[in-house]
């Protein structure tokens, strides 16, 4: 509900303390991210947090990876003042739990260089939301980071790509550098899945 107040969070946390594992804000205008920060030592159970739209800049995601690093799924798209530098401090704490990443329409710091450094420190990752950057025009780097970092080949991933500057030509080429560690790998480039 996109008119949900940092007050009707505050009575949600208070109700749900121990049992809520995830948490949809994404969107919500009368909830500022600052005050998400704030309440969410609250939420004792929460893996999952979808908070993209809010604004989120580097500072708050420190403050998220300080504040919880047992997230499996995290949601930060349409966050223009993120870099890449933040990205992977805040990411590392969690790379154990993290299993799916929405960093949609964040252009302005989502490129192949990024999907490297990701495909490098989060092994368990599964699904990328990364819709709408670009400067993204290549899946190799994500499997270029797994093989320096030697993890396992074949590990199932899920791409939304949908505005990306990928392609079906770089979806390939990226098969046929790495096929056996794309061998599940499944990307969706229109709206046909």
């Amino acid at each position: 509900c996109r008119r949900v107040t940092g007050r009707g969070l505050t009575v949600i946390a208070q109700h749900t303390r121990t049992t809520l594992q995830s948490l949809d804000v994404g969107g919500v205008f009368n909830i500022t991210v600052q005050h998400l920060l704030e309440l969410l030592p609250q939420f004792k159970a929460l893996n999952q947090l979808h908070a993209s739209g809010l604004g989120w800049s580097d500072g708050h995601l420190e403050q998220l990876s300080e504040l919880n690093s047992t997230l499996k799924a995290l949601s930060v798209s349409y966050s223009q003042q993120l870099s890449q530098t933040a990205l992977r401090q805040s990411f590392l704490p969690m790379a154990s739990t993290l299993k799916s990443i929405s960093l949609a329409f964040c252009e302005s710091v989502v490129d192949n260089a990024l999907l490297g450094m990701l495909g490098r420190n989060l092994p368990h990752v599964t699904c990328l939301d990364l819709r709408g950057n670009p400067s993204l025009t290549t899946l190799t780097g994500w499997y270029d980071g797994r093989v320096s970092a030697d993890l396992p080949a074949g590990h199932a991933l899920a791409v939304l790509g949908r505005y990306s500057g990928l392609s079906k030509a770089s979806i390939e080429e990226t098969k046929q550098v790495h096929p056996f560690e794309s061998k599940n790998l499944t990307v969706i480039l229109d709206g046909s899945g």
